[in-house]
């Protein structure tokens, strides 16, 4: 056992480590042994530049993430709700029907169409139905043609919608194959 305090010596093999001196002396000490060779280990990770960038470009990236992400989402509604634009009126009475919808909201809207909410289940779709003699956007694919390409893998799977006329034209897996 030497008189040398425990965290002189390691002190010291440390030094002579990271000057990548012959450290095969604390290997003798079985009370230094064991941290010599953490230290030696150690000497191999990143150095204080690294750890600063990397640390710069965390704290960066995690205040663009907090800045980005509203943690304010309407009561009733998730993180990501679709908003479905249609050239008729219709929809919401056919979803009612097919997979009973229940009308939440409905107001004229800006452009002179209607916004309306639906909730289906514990999800919620925001429609607009726009006004055919507004010019100011261009007019959405149609209600029916709306239906085939997004709601039609649904529509395969539900007993409801089968049983209220829904007829499935094609349905696509997520790859876009046919089923």
């Amino acid at each position: 056992m030497s008189e040398v305090p425990l965290v002189d010596r390691l002190d010291h093999t440390i030094d002579v480590i990271l000057t990548r001196g012959d450290a095969t002396a604390a290997l003798r000490d079985p009370e230094l042994a064991p941290l010599a060779r953490v230290s030696a280990d150690l000497r191999h990770y990143p150095g204080p530049q690294f750890k600063a960038r990397l640390r710069a470009s965390l704290e960066r990236r995690a205040t663009m993430s907090s800045a980005i992400v509203s943690t304010k989402v309407r009561e009733g509604f998730t993180t990501i709700t679709p908003y479905l634009r249609v050239r008729e009126a219709g929809l919401v009475d056919f979803l009612n029907r097919v997979f009973g919808a229940v009308e939440t909201f409905s107001a004229q809207g800006g452009a002179g169409g209607v916004h309306r909410e639906v909730r289906i289940g514990n999800s919620m779709i925001m429609i607009g139905e726009v006004d055919p003699k507004a010019s100011c956007h261009s007019a959405p694919p149609s209600f029916t043609s709306t239906w085939r390409t997004s709601m039609l893998p649904f529509s395969a799977r539900s007993p409801r919608a089968r049983h209220r006329s829904a007829s499935l034209l094609t349905a696509h897996t997520a790859s876009g194959q046919d089923l």
